[in-house]
């Protein structure tokens, strides 16, 4: 995204936003390069490389955007919009195949139903997160109907209709859905119950029930579909997801959710102008208090991944990310981003190729195996020997075909990756100071929440 230098004027705080006074200079030039120097520095006796002149160019582009009234935007050619600071580090590079997986999982635009699909996650991030684990994209599906009940019908279908036709690509294999809510309860389709159209579970009290597909789209709560790409013309095999924001527009033109809330667009790039154009209406009336909901729900994420023997630093590394460049703190988001270029970050996505090491030629596996024995024992990365032994036991093993892949992976080893790359965050993060104080005061004001599992 083209933007030219900012002025002093650029620099000065435009908005109510969070913005540490270590970010607030006379000049841009000494601004920018006093943090920069700074980060360098840090960075350099984390044993973390800072890209220099990209960090320069980042920073300029935030502080131009942070400074405009508008946060809702598109490229300058139109192709694709979304929030500001989320344009800025997509790259449209990556848009050809990013399309081409959308068109098997998008849902058609029908009489009366309006849809638009983006991406989001570390796929909305190209230019800073060079080892995307999957492929992540959200969906706004905006119904008009003259009731909620005709709504919640229309949008029931839509969903289901849309999974069905996909499980006709052969590309794509159907994992699991969550869709309905219940009393605490959220429903995970597998894929027989999907089949049957009827789900069983039992209550947080203990009571049965039981629901039909369109019972449970009255509560539709969380929606979210999972896939396993399969086609390696499309860089299978790996995992797809789709969120689903649901909306309806009543007869007098108001615009309701249909699952709670509207999402807001933080962190979503749009593929397309009309998806852009539909995006923009129906977050054009949200509250102004959809940005602090949006920061709330990061710091919750932060606190729960960042939580003891089963935190995870990748999650909470990408969620600071988002939490940072929408508050200012840009500093912090220029030294987090770096981390994702390290062998740690390289290490996440593999993970997800372990897990899928079934699906792998003879190949792919040797290769698979020789590029782990390379990050294992990389300079960079920080671990325990006995987590290090265990990876490089198991590379080892593939390489040498001493195992049958189907099996993989053990479930140990991948815990022992995990472990891994959180240990080698965790490290990158606490390495400087301001942003592992972020970390601390987070967790201490979301204290409730449990550690994951």
């Amino acid at each position: 995204m083209s933007r030219p230098d900012p002025t002093a004027e650029d620099l000065s705080p435009a908005r109510t936003v969070a913005r540490p006074a270590h970010l607030q200079g006379d000049a841009p030039s000494r601004w920018s390069e006093s943090v920069i120097d700074e980060l360098v520095e840090i960075a350099g006796r984390a044993g973390i490389g800072l890209d220099r002149e990209a960090a320069r160019d980042w920073l300029r582009a935030v502080v131009a955007a942070d400074a405009t009234p508008g946060e809702f935007s598109r490229t300058f050619d139109g192709e694709f919009g979304g929030h500001e600071l989320a344009l800025i580090d997509f790259d449209p590079a990556a848009a050809a195949r990013l399309r081409q997986i959308g068109r098997l999982i998008a849902t058609p635009t029908t009489d009366g139903v309006a849809t638009a699909l983006a991406i989001a996650g570390s796929a909305a991030q190209g230019r800073i997160q060079p080892f995307p684990a999957d492929a992540d994209y959200f969906e706004r599906i905006h119904v008009v109907a003259p009731s909620r009940e005709d709504a919640v019908s229309r949008f029931a279908i839509a969903v289901r209709s849309t999974i069905l036709r996909a499980m006709d690509e052969p590309g794509l294999r159907f994992e699991e859905v969550y869709f309905g809510h219940r009393e605490g309860l959220t429903l995970l389709w597998s894929p027989h119950e999907f089949a049957a159209g009827v789900i069983e579970r039992r209550l947080p009290n203990g009571d049965p029930v039981a629901l039909t597909w369109l019972e449970a789209a009255a509560d539709p709560g969380f929606v979210k579909i999972d896939w396993t790409l399969v086609d390696p013309s499309l860089g299978g095999p790996g995992k797809v997801s789709k969120a689903i924001d649901a909306t309806w527009q009543t007869p007098d033109g108001t615009i309701e959710s249909l699952d709670g809330a509207i999402d807001a667009d933080y962190q979503q790039v749009y593929l397309d102008a009309a998806a852009a154009d539909l995006a923009a209406a129906v977050t054009s009336g949200l509250a102004p208090g959809s940005r602090d909901h949006y920061v709330w729900h990061m710091e919750r994420e932060i606190a729960k991944y960042g939580h003891g023997e089963y935190g995870d630093y990748a999650k909470v590394a990408k969620r600071l990310y988002n939490l940072c460049r929408l508050t200012g703190r840009f500093a912090e988001a220029v030294y987090v981003r770096e981390l994702f270029d390290e062998p740690a970050a390289r290490l996440h996505q593999i993970r997800l190729r372990i897990e899928l090491a079934g699906l792998l030629t003879e190949s792919e596996r040797q290769a698979l195996a020789t590029e782990l024995l390379a990050l294992a024992q990389a300079d960079r990365i920080w671990c325990e020997d006995s987590d290090r032994d265990l990876i490089c036991q198991w590379a080892e093993q593939m390489r040498a075909a001493d195992i049958d892949p189907s099996l993989a992976p053990m479930a140990d080893t991948d815990d022992a990756a995990r472990r891994i790359v959180s240990a080698s965050f965790e490290r990158g993060l606490r390495s400087y100071g301001p942003i592992s104080r972020l970390i601390d005061e987070i967790r201490r004001r979301h204290a409730d929440l449990a550690p994951p599992h």
